[in-house]
């Protein structure tokens, strides 16, 4: 992965996490949540959709093991 699209998304991922840390408002009622977000990029980790899906679920789930509220690009 080129340095520019690195950047590009390590800002969107700050911004993603950065969103679910503050509370919504619904109503009259705040609601607070946490995201866990795994990443993984066609074509680097792989070579069709499903298999793209597949590793950014398994990277999500390792984010959670951890402690939640984060990101993790796939390695």
């Amino acid at each position: 992965m080129n340095h520019n699209r690195r950047q590009v998304l390590t800002a969107l991922q700050n911004r993603m996490v950065e969103a679910f840390s503050r509370p919504f408002q619904i109503g009259p009622h705040s609601i607070e949540a946490t995201g866990s977000i795994g990443i993984s990029l066609y074509p680097d980790h792989c070579s069709d959709e499903e298999t793209l899906i597949a590793k950014a679920d398994e990277t999500m789930y390792e984010i959670k093991k951890r402690g939640k509220n984060s990101y993790k690009l796939k390695e």
